[in-house]
């Protein structure tokens, strides 16, 4: 009988390349036990100091000697190798010399907190088969142990073991050293101690602050990875663990030159520094930082606090409680980072991300992350170790963890969620590291997190803010709106002082959860009287059959992007409408643009529904307002359950407000005043008769105002596409009281010359030819006039010409030309190769225009130079390159028609990629896109 097995997914050749060497590292197979190690370890460095603690110091062979001593103590306790011995210690020297202890008697060490409640401690040991307890003298006085279980003081002097003494194999019965939550295995943690320590040259020179208790994770590499480069631990007190200043002083009295601990404790440390004007110390070479999301300023902060630049590492483990599998040591932060990426596996790991059918994905694209290698090999003679599944074409057991990544070109991991910090939304999970991110990105906030709470399909964040910022929750749910879907809004944003840290210094996610105040009831909104309000249920059917009648599909499920079942954008604005007509449901158009699905349009109006609207050709009276009338104030805004309120006009927002490439905000337009005409009449009112043109003469001049008038309110933004459709057909941008006045006819071009110029968005998969590509670029060169002086087609103020042009070229998709990126250059009229392998992520662009991106077989960028031009026009500058960009963009829409390319004008898109991939600098700014290809012939 054969068996199943997926079939996968054939990779591109580059990208299976890609895969293969990030998973091809080896390094030789330790070929005796940790304990082994260590002392080996010990007798090649025995003179180096190997511990340094509030009033002791030992050396390494010292250290070794009080292991054997307490290890020669659980012998005569009887323990036997294979058996598990817990170590409930406090933090200090006792948790190092106990876990050597341990090992060297041939147990298992079992890590207790003494902190536990009793039943929670005895049944940690109990549950493990703990055989013997190591702890400190006093803590035997406050915390009791079964009765069965002999308690040794690590503390507590003892008899010298013989000074031969060799440690015990610990392979009779189990190949397992450490348990937390599971059993990790010898070669598991002198795997990732030896290829971290290799990595970083760590050796008898260094000196690591080891900030960890003895039940962490992070303990793995700090009890024992220095040791077994000859190098020193560092102890502080235990109640100086969480208070910086001390931090930062044992730092500098004992020469530590290596950070190990999550991000979230070294910003304690870099927050006093700022505070007082402090640097880290200059001994400090290597920070590694793992053990939870690291976002890239917290590495730009370690490098301007410190006097030289240290080397700084991420690294990330398969399982929560087990070593580090991954690495990076950071160099150039790319600019499209959202969080830094967990880097590549070690040598002798071997990542996967897989999709929940076990198919592999490629570069981009989220999938399950999977381990293979060591972290997979669970150890012998364990009960519960994880579970493996095998690799869909080798066969080979992984790991199957709870995160979720994706690959990078570079050929690194980049984690995205983890299946704790997720909501179900219809039984759909949805990462809550996004919303996290987008709240990072935000100017004024420090830190944040966001935990999900509840039946589990809702959300808290808690915030903290800059010093001397003011953001409130109103001000942060707004920017989420415009950066995440509106599933993903938390229910509650709580802005508070900083964020509670775990015993081993990450952000206790747990705690934030339990503090989370209880869900408040919120009404529904009263339904009209018109229509009662239906469940979801049926709401969700009626909408879904309209959607499949008007996309042309047989069936689709709530949460489908519609994106996928082939809809554009002109097809989402006919099932607007149609919504509207028949069911009367007014669909916010910018919403349903960036969150296409069926979910999404029936969110925001459970609990609430109105009756199919009249067919009135005019918008209502709330659309437009006669000059001097003041529009009604928009509801309050504030922290609202994100299937209730739509959320403001949604887009794809650059990485970071601060990104360089991101246009500068500009500064508030008061609006332009309506017509009385375009207001229509209220029932039973006389039409307005619009005023007769003035009279012919001279005008006279305008007195100002000798105090200026406050500023006109902003009419409230229109979503219902009805409204916005009568809106347009109004053409409020033509001065119609002069519509029936006599003027000067105008002639000029035939109408076709004016309507061939339209936008595609959807591209035939052929390929351009380059001498078509030719064309259309050429329109942007430089040309000498009459009298030598140079000349665009184009006007630019001041003729600066800031706005510079690059091109992208999908492979394949352009004959005769090789893919990557380009600068088009005017002044040569030549395309000049950038990077050949430089590629875009699909999610840089707007939801609704990746579709128009796969398909297209180039892109354009206009980006300008903006020192190009401040110089000659100050604070004018950007009005003045986005008028340009305006000249440009319509010029290669009127020459794409000659040449048989279609082109689809993008606004809005995420340019924190395009620095790289165009080897830009800070001096060039993000203006506008085009994409580009064949034009699909659309069905008549």
């Amino acid at each position: 009988m054969t068996s199943a097995r997926p079939t996968p997914t054939l990779l591109p050749a580059d990208q299976r390349e890609l895969l293969r060497m990030m998973n091809d590292r080896t390094a030789p197979v330790p070929a005796h036990t940790l304990t082994a190690q260590l002392a080996d370890a010990a007798r090649t460095h025995d003179r180096a100091l190997a511990l340094v603690a509030p009033g002791l110091t030992l050396s390494h062979a010292e250290l070794d000697a009080r292991a054997a001593a307490v290890a020669a103590r659980l012998t005569a306790a009887g323990v036997i190798p294979g058996d598990r011995v817990a170590l409930a210690v406090e933090y200090g020297w006792e948790q190092v010399v106990g876990a050597l202890a341990a090992l060297r008697a041939g147990a298992v060490c079992l890590p207790v907190a003494p902190g536990l409640p009793r039943p929670a401690r005895w049944q940690h040991a109990t549950r493990a088969g703990a055989t013997a307890v190591l702890t400190q003298s006093w803590l035997t006085q406050r915390i009791d142990w079964p009765q069965e279980l002999p308690v040794l003081s690590v503390d507590e002097p003892g008899p010298a073991a013989p000074p031969d003494t060799a440690p015990a194999d610990g392979r009779s019965a189990t190949d397992a050293a450490y348990r937390l939550d599971a059993p990790v295995s010898h070669r598991a943690i002198t795997t990732a101690a030896l290829e971290i320590d290799r990595a970083f040259r760590v050796g008898p020179g260094d000196r690591l602050l080891a900030l960890a208790p003895a039940d962490s994770p992070l303990a793995l590499y700090e009890l024992f990875g220095p040791l077994l480069a000859g190098a020193a631990l560092v102890l502080t007190r235990d109640i100086d663990l969480r208070d910086p200043g001390a931090l930062h002083e044992a730092l500098r009295t004992h020469g530590v030159t290596l950070w190990h601990s999550p991000p979230a404790l070294l910003g304690l440390l870099l927050d006093h520094l700022a505070d007082r004007g402090g640097k880290l110390p200059e001994s400090l070479r290597l920070v590694l930082l793992g053990g939870e999301r690291l976002d890239p300023a917290l590495v730009r902060r370690v490098r301007e606090s410190a006097p030289h630049q240290p080397a700084v590492a991420h690294l990330s483990s398969a399982t929560p409680s087990g070593p580090w599998t991954t690495c990076l040591e950071t160099g150039d932060l790319a600019p499209e980072w959202r969080s830094v990426p967990v880097g590549a596996p070690l040598p002798n790991q071997r990542a996967h991300i897989l999709s929940e059918t076990l198919r592999p994905c490629p570069v981009w694209v989220t999938g399950r992350l999977h381990y293979g290698g060591v972290a997979a090999e669970p150890p012998t003679g364990e009960e519960h170790a994880p579970a493996t599944v095998p690799h869909p074409e080798t066969g080979e057991p992984l790991l199957r963890t709870g995160l979720f990544a994706r690959l990078l070109p570079e050929g690194l991991i980049d984690v995205v969620g983890d299946e704790t910090a997720r909501i179900s939304v219809r039984d759909r999970p949805l990462n809550l590291q996004d919303t996290e991110t987008a709240l990072a990105a935000h100017e004024d906030v420090h830190s944040a997190v966001v935990v999900p709470v509840g039946r589990g399909d809702e959300s808290l964040a808690r915030v903290r803010l800059h010093p001397g910022a003011t953001a409130g929750p109103d001000e942060l749910l707004a920017h989420l709106r415009r950066k995440v879907s509106p599933y993903l809004l938390p229910g509650h944003i709580e802005v508070g002082g900083p964020l509670p840290l775990t015993r081993d210094g990450r952000v206790d996610r747990a705690r934030v959860t339990a503090e989370a105040p209880a869900p408040a009831a919120v009404p529904a909104a009263a339904p009209a009287a018109s229509a009662p309000a239906r469940d979801e249920a049926e709401l969700l059917a009626q909408v879904a059959r309209v959607t499949c009648r008007v996309l042309g599909i047989g069936a689709v499920e709530p949460d489908m992007n519609l994106l996928d079942a082939g809809a554009t954008s002109v097809e989402l604005v006919r099932l607007a409408t149609a919504l509207e007509e028949e069911l009367g449901l007014d669909t916010d158009i910018e919403e349903l643009l960036a969150f296409p699905s069926v979910a999404v349009i029936v969110g925001r109006h459970l609990g609430r529904r109105t009756a199919p609207p009249a067919r009135d050709p005019l918008p209502p009276a709330s659309v437009a307002f006669a000059p001097g009338s003041v529009p009604p104030a928009p509801p309050a805004p504030g922290p609202v359950p994100p299937a209730s309120v739509p959320p403001a006009p949604a887009s794809v927002p650059p990485a970071s407000e601060s990104s360089p490439l991101t246009p500068p905000a500009p500064g508030p337009v008061p609006p332009t005043p309506v017509p009385p005409a375009s207001v229509p009449p209220a029932s039973g009112a006389a039409p307005h008769v619009p005023p007769a043109p003035p009279a012919p003469g001279p005008v006279p001049p305008i007195p100002a105002p000798s105090v200026p008038p406050a500023p006109r309110p902003q009419p409230p933004l229109l979503t219902g596409i009805g409204a916005r459709q009568a809106f347009k057909d109004a053409h409020h941008g033509i001065r119609h009281e002069f519509d029936a006045t006599d003027g000067v006819a105008l002639s000029g071009p035939d109408d076709h010359h004016l309507t061939a110029r339209r936008s595609h968005h959807r591209f035939d998969p052929g390929p351009v030819t380059l001498p078509d590509l030719a064309a259309l670029l050429g329109a942007l060169r430089r040309v000498r006039g009459p009298g030598g002086e140079p000349k665009y087609a184009y006007p630019s103020a001041g003729s600066s010409y800031p706005v510079q042009t690059y091109l992208l070229v999908h492979p394949g998709k352009v004959t005769g030309l090789p893919g990557g990126s380009h600068y088009v250059h005017p002044a040569r009229n030549r395309l000049v190769s950038i990077d050949p392998t430089a590629t875009l992520p699909a999610d840089a662009h707007a939801e609704i225009n990746r579709a128009a991106y796969g398909e297209a077989a180039f892109s354009l960028y206009l980006i300008a130079a903006i020192d190009a031009i401040t110089p000659l026009y100050g604070d004018l500058s950007w009005d003045f390159t986005v008028f340009e960009a305006g000249a440009m963009t319509q010029l290669l829409m009127r020459t794409a028609v000659g040449t048989g390319i279609g082109l689809c004008p993008v606004g809005t898109m995420d340019p924190a990629p395009l620095r790289r991939a165009f080897a830009l600098t800070d001096r060039h700014r993000f203006v506008h896109a085009l994409l580009g290809g064949r034009p699909r012939t659309e069905a008549p």
